[in-house]
């Protein structure tokens, strides 16, 4: 009989099926850990130990059942020969004494021993035929009752043609236990046939007796079984261990992973924290230096005997340093908008060469100061338009203009404009041939708050929030900025934004366009009533002056509540104003509720809110509410005035 292998085959499938979960609930609950190949090696060797004991408890119970049976034939032999069987034949009568004894003789076997499943005697005819001689009742269900054609009494003689070969060998005289199974018309059976010899050792019979064949395979399947268990619990073992170290390892690793990531946040959190600082002392002294000579300059002009000649120069210092502020207040607006992800650009669109011609203008100067050279350089064809917001790609290109200016010493700063070769990205590059920088402080280029060195901001000066929010609003227009610097050599910062590659193209400079001179400020004239209400009296005399002197009539209101009293009482007069400006900030009825009574009231004038708020979400309230217009303060005359004007449908008209 072949080795019962299947249930080792299920052990092998289990063992991969729990290699497989353990891998995957390592992989899950481990931080990412593998089994690794130890425990699948150790595996595989376990279970070729399974296979070699499955094959040896096979064998041991297949001997186990041999040794028995084999050794039960020789002594029923001897039995059967001592009880008479030579004189039985296939031609003796079924109640021959000899032959009933024999019978008798048989079942008590049968009872005696019931591992076994039965006894009989075979014999050979004259022709050479095997024949059953003797072959009592069988109860093979042992229930004490013979039932069936398969439990009668085999007839004397009857012919018997099954395992020939095996019952052959045994009539020459060879003791053969079957190793394969036999099927007859009683069952199934593995047997075992020892030759029946007289006292010369003439053979003249052979006993066999038969072993349940699904008993044998039982038998042998339970012995494979029992060594797969065995192996089953060392594999299963070794998952455990394995599994366990594994996981035992893994969190010792996540656990330290974790120290060294908390270690690197917290130190990232201090370094930020200190880099804030740094920036916010730096910004201080940066505010500190035009507010000093703001402050300065406003009490030489207080002062009488300060020469008539230097004011002029006093009150342009001013305005220029107070230009400086709000530059500086716009940057950390832009950075606040960034920092929390809120920074958005418009749509439009403008010339990249008459945005490029605007910041050369703008840094003109400075380059003039520091005796370096400022270029322009259009590769031409370009875009006669490009889809990007005038202002915010001005204010990129200034950005990264006027620092290149600010570390070049010697040389030049050039702008190159340009298309790609298939004309579908914008590339612009300023290079310049100053300091440069080495890969540490790129490294650190684009951080806010924190400028490429410790000794920038005393050198140069400047807040270093330029270059991330002109990479934010690069990126925003669907671009990015990329830069190659060598130190003490120059650097060279690439701008590279997206176009469409059929919009019409520039082959040349464009003819140069006609401009006429903006009307003088104070050449603006206003007609109409105007309600200015605004709560801090030193912004509320100015505002009144300014548009007082333009020509309107001004009335002003430090109070929401009030304000809405004067609008009321001015349209139940029938003399409206032509023009609310109101503050949003306001004691008692706030700018936005005063606007909505406003126009709950039937108020038809225009109204315009005036805000220090530059965030695009204010102005956006501001009009849904009912506002035509929203001036963000401190206001400039330049672009003050004319808004009004609009406004008041007045026209503005130039000085004789």
């Amino acid at each position: 009989m072949n080795f019962p292998a299947h249930p080792f085959w299920i052990m092998a499938g289990l063992s991969a099926l729990l290699l497989l979960l353990l891998h995957g609930a390592l992989r899950r609950h481990a931080h990412g850990a593998s089994i690794g190949v130890l425990p699948c090696i150790a595996v595989a060797l376990l279970m070729l130990l399974g296979w070699r004991l499955a094959e040896s408890r096979s064998r041991e119970a297949h001997n186990t059942i041999m040794q028995t049976v084999m050794g039960m034939a020789p002594t029923y032999a001897m039995g059967m020969r001592d009880r008479g069987i030579e004189t039985v034949s296939a031609d003796t009568p079924a109640d021959d004494a000899v032959y009933l004894d024999l019978i008798e003789a048989q079942k008590r076997w049968l009872v005696y021993n019931p591992a076994i499943a039965d006894v009989y005697v075979m014999g050979k005819r004259d022709d050479g035929k095997i024949v059953l001689l003797v072959d009592s009742e069988t109860d093979y269900d042992h229930n004490n009752v013979f039932e069936g054609d398969r439990e009668q009494r085999t007839a004397i003689g009857e012919e018997y043609d099954e395992d020939q070969e095996m019952l052959e060998r045994a009539f020459g005289g060879e003791s053969v236990f079957t190793t394969e199974v036999v099927h007859d018309r009683w069952g199934s059976w593995i047997s075992a046939y020892e030759p029946i010899r007289t006292d010369d050792g003439r053979v003249i019979g052979v006993l066999g007796i038969d072993f349940p064949a699904a008993r044998w395979e039982q038998a042998m399947i339970n012995a494979v079984w029992g060594a797969v268990a065995q192996v089953g619990m060392g594999i299963i073992a070794t998952l455990v261990v394995s599994g366990g170290h594994t996981f035992w390892r893994a969190s010792i690793a996540q656990e330290r992973e974790e120290a060294e990531r908390a270690q690197r946040l917290q130190a990232d959190a201090e370094a930020k924290s200190k880099a804030k600082g740094d920036f916010l002392a730096h910004m201080t002294h940066e505010l500190r230096t035009p507010m000093s000579a703001i402050q300065g300059y406003a009490e030489l002009l207080a002062d009488e005997s300060y020469p008539t000649t230097e004011r002029s120069t006093a009150l342009q210092t001013i305005r220029a340093q107070c230009e400086h502020l709000l530059s500086l207040i716009g940057d950390v607006l832009d950075v606040s908008k960034i920092e929390a992800g809120r920074m958005e650009i418009e749509a439009g669109e403008c010339s990249i060469v008459e945005v490029g011609e605007a910041t050369i203008q703008s840094l003109a100067l400075k380059a003039k100061q520091k005796g370096i050279g400022l270029v322009l350089d259009v590769c031409y064809p370009v875009p006669e338009v490009v889809p990007f917001h005038r202002m915010r790609l001005r204010q990129v290109l200034l950005n990264l203009a006027s620092n290149a200016v600010k570390f070049t010493s010697e040389g030049s700063v050039t702008i190159r404009a340009a298309c790609s070769p298939d004309r579908s990205q914008l590339v612009i590059e300023v290079r310049d041939t100053g300091i440069g920088m080495t890969p540490e402080l790129l490294s650190r280029l684009f951080q806010s708050f924190v400028q490429a060195s410790a000794s920038t901001a005393s050198k140069y000066g400047g807040t270093g929030l330029g270059l991330v929010i002109s990479k934010q609003l690069v990126e925003l227009m669907g671009g990015k900025v990329n830069v190659e610097s060598t130190l003490g050599q120059g650097t060279t910062m690439r701008v590279t934004l997206p176009i469409d590659n059929n919009v019409a193209m520039l082959d040349g400079a464009p003819a140069p366009k006609m401009t006429h001179a903006a009307s003088p400020v104070s050449n603006v004239s206003l007609s109409g009533r105007v309600l200015l209400v605004e709560d801090s009296p030193d912004i509320q005399r100015l505002i009144a002056f300014v548009l007082g002197r333009a020509g309107a009539t001004v009335e002003t209101a430090a109070d929401g509540k009030v304000a809405l009293d004067m609008a009321l009482d001015a349209m139940r007069r029938r003399v409206p104003f032509d023009l609310v400006l109101t503050d949003l900030d306001l004691p008692g009825l706030n700018g936005l509720d005063l606007v909505r009574a406003l126009r709950v009231a039937g108020f038809g004038g225009k109204i315009s809110a005036l805000s220090a708020h530059s965030l695009g979400e204010q102005s956006a309230q501001c009009l849904e509410v009912g506002c035509d217009d929203y001036i963000v303060k401190p206001i400039d005359r330049a672009t003050f005035l004319p808004r009004i004007a609009a406004m008041l449908d007045s026209r503005a008209t130039k000085a004789a």
